[in-house]
């Protein structure tokens, strides 16, 4: 059976390090977050249809 752990939260608050720990402990991969890099490269600025697009993925 596949589990998926989902990890939410404020910003900069160790999710992504916590993700990555789980990942090496339990030796499975794991998946960074997708808003941050999205912003980075399309503006701090965020339309609806951007929320869709980073729903996506």
């Amino acid at each position: 059976m596949l589990k998926k752990i989902v990890i939410i939260g404020p910003e900069s608050t160790g999710k992504s390090t916590l993700a990555a720990q789980l990942a090496e402990h339990y030796e499975t991969d794991w998946v960074p977050e997708f808003a941050r890099e999205y912003l980075l490269s399309n503006g701090k600025e965020y339309t609806y249809e951007d929320l869709l697009t980073i729903a996506k993925g």
